[in-house]
């Protein structure tokens, strides 16, 4: 994930994150190429742990 994200310009994106167990929607960051996943609900670093993401770029 963090690879794709990398070769995107600078930015932000809202993902989706999905395992049997549920789901969870977190934010990702790429600044100047160093991907940073952020969990606002918990204030900490996001998980990346899930079985399957979606993107939602921002612009």
């Amino acid at each position: 994930m963090s690879k794709a994200l990398i070769q995107q310009a600078t930015g932000r994106d809202v993902v989706f994150g999905q395992d049997p167990r549920g789901g969870h929607v977190f934010n990702v960051i790429n600044r100047d190429g160093d991907v940073i996943f952020l969990d606002a609900q918990s204030g900490r670093a996001a998980s990346t742990g899930c079985s399957s993401y979606r993107f939602m770029r921002i612009k």
